[in-house]
């Protein structure tokens, strides 16, 4: 797992690498913190741990982590609390070059 600070739309959000999903996911009250008008999105139904949940599938205008930047990257917003910390997933990700060693995950964008 890893953890990194970053911004969506402008606005700073710590993100949860999670290689697994394929969008972005965001709780509602993040997404509202962030301006984001989720309800004008698709209705979509996301498989959690527990049960499926309603959410909104969306697409955020610009997403960053350190020095690269993204436009018009996917995503979803699941209508509650979960999940708690935002997950950057590989609607972001799948569009980078990873690197793991060890405990430590380098990101660079493909050119």
């Amino acid at each position: 797992m890893y953890l990194t600070p970053g911004s969506i739309n402008g606005f700073s959000v710590d993100f949860l690498v999670e290689t697994g999903a394929s969008a972005i996911a965001l709780n509602a009250p993040t997404a509202k913190r962030l301006g984001i008008d989720y309800v004008k999105g698709e209705v979509i139904g996301v498989k959690t741990a527990f049960r499926i949940e309603k959410a909104y599938r969306i697409m955020l205008d610009q997403v960053q982590v350190g020095q690269i930047k993204l436009h018009n990257v996917s995503a979803m917003v699941l209508d509650g609390p979960e999940p708690a910390c935002a997950l950057l997933d590989m609607s972001f990700l799948g569009q980078l070059d990873m690197e793991r060693s060890g405990e430590r995950m380098d990101l660079k964008q493909k050119f």
